[in-house]
């Protein structure tokens, strides 16, 4: 079963968004939460596959909500605001490195609209994470459940999310998909400063993916602490968008 947490304090908007997700997925759970507290104790307790977040809240907003919930779930969030550049802005700021967040709903919320988005985040399952090129020098270190042995590479990242990495590998390494590895990678500050990267941030990641010449990983970061998110973000906004 589909479950959708609105969190919402306006009786009116709360109706008129819970009736367009009845009708485009039926059987769906609608949850509803007034604050960002009831929000949290929710979050906690379901198994959610989207929240809609009004931006305007008793205890807090969207943005603070978001980029909380962000540190521990993945499930898709959408925002909704009256169209204020001040606003927008904000969002597209603090949160620029999420698809969903940014992929904002106009209020009145319009069911054509609404339902595109639910197409996109809980039918297809679309990414809520954007995609950005870089060239980050990094490290990879793992243990080989198969081989019993130490797999250590060093290489650049092309491609970069907030929740994942394309590595691009300086040899051919003999990754397992489901592999733990260490990621070394550098800060923007200390590739300025030609760091070494035996002082770079390290965070902890699996390989999803390898290419046939095993000279490319695909990596999906564990959970990150809130000092290297942050560190991500930094270099994702020196960096290009290209997805």
């Amino acid at each position: 079963m589909t479950t959708i947490l609105i969190v919402d304090a306006v009786k009116s908007s709360i109706v008129m968004t819970s009736e367009i997700i009845k009708d485009h997925l039926p059987g769906s759970s609608i949850l509803i939460a007034a604050n960002g507290q009831e929000a949290v104790e929710i979050a906690s307790q379901k198994a959610l596959n989207l929240m809609i977040i009004d931006i305007d809240l008793p205890d807090t907003d969207a943005i603070t909500l978001t980029k909380y919930f962000r540190q521990f779930y993945r499930f898709p969030i959408l925002i909704t605001t009256f169209p204020e550049q001040v606003i927008i802005a904000a969002i597209n700021l603090e949160l620029f490195a999420y698809q969903d967040a940014t992929d904002w709903l106009k209020k009145p919320v319009n069911s054509q609209e609404m339902a595109a988005k639910l197409d996109r985040y809980v039918t297809k399952k679309s990414r809520i994470e954007k995609q950005f090129e870089t060239t980050i020098a990094a490290s990879l270190s793992a243990h080989n459940s198969n081989s019993k042995k130490n797999q250590n590479t060093k290489g650049n990242i092309i491609t970069l999310s907030i929740y994942s990495a394309l590595v691009e590998l300086e040899d051919k390494v003999d990754f397992d998909l489901g592999d733990e590895v260490t990621v070394s990678l550098l800060t923007p500050l200390q590739q300025k400063t030609s760091a070494k990267l035996n002082g770079a941030t390290k965070v902890t990641a699996k390989i999803t993916w390898t290419n046939k010449n095993k000279n490319q990983a695909e990596i999906e970061f564990a959970k990150l602490s809130n000092k290297s998110l942050k560190i991500i973000e930094a270099i994702l906004r020196k960096s290009a968008t290209i997805g």
